[in-house]
């Protein structure tokens, strides 16, 4: 966990998540109280969905690129727009209306397992990558490295070397509106 107890995404928010959460932190002699940062890496729920909870109960910061802010912002507006988006995926790839409406009704559950987060908490940086975060004892630049989302991050540092990422690369990501990953 290093000099600045921080965790890297968080997972959705329901009480067997948090529970499993809270035994992670156990196992590095930490409670939910002592996190001073959160990172997010890309805007799923799965993993930014607890973070709001975890910002009150500890006070910490939770960091994230301006890619990321329209979620927290506004994450009525951000689901209604991801589930337009895969509708017309959908459509057009010629997926049964019975499986689209299960899949899209499955993303509409999102509200369920989402705590918005006190915007006062959180201090953006910019998705192009290039900044330096402080965590595991050590600095870290932010690199943009889309492709299981448009707005995903990664950490690297180069005399380790070593890289912190989450989530699984894909050619495209259905949020991207058919835009080429770079």
């Amino acid at each position: 966990m290093g000099d600045v107890p921080t965790l890297i995404d968080c997972g959705e928010y329901f009480p067997k998540s948090i529970e499993t959460l809270q035994l992670g932190l156990a196992n590095y002699g930490l409670k939910v109280e002592d996190l001073e940062q959160i990172v997010l890496t890309h805007a799923h729920v799965d993993h930014m969905g607890a973070a709001g909870w975890l910002a009150r109960e500890s006070g910490a910061v939770v960091r994230m690129s301006e890619g990321v802010w329209p979620w927290v912002e506004n994450f009525e507006a951000s689901l209604s727009q991801r589930v337009a988006v895969l509708q017309n995926t959908y459509r057009q790839a010629g997926m049964p209306d019975t499986m689209q409406q299960m899949f899209l009704e499955g993303l509409k559950a999102f509200r369920t397992v989402w705590s918005q987060i006190p915007e006062e908490q959180v201090a953006l940086f910019d998705l192009a990558g290039g900044q330096t975060l402080h965590f595991a004892q050590d600095d870290w630049e932010v690199r943009y490295t889309p492709g299981h989302s448009v707005v995903q991050n990664s950490f690297y540092n180069a005399a380790k070397p070593m890289s912190y990422c989450c989530g699984c690369c894909f050619a495209s990501d259905p949020g991207s509106g058919g835009r080429a990953m770079p």
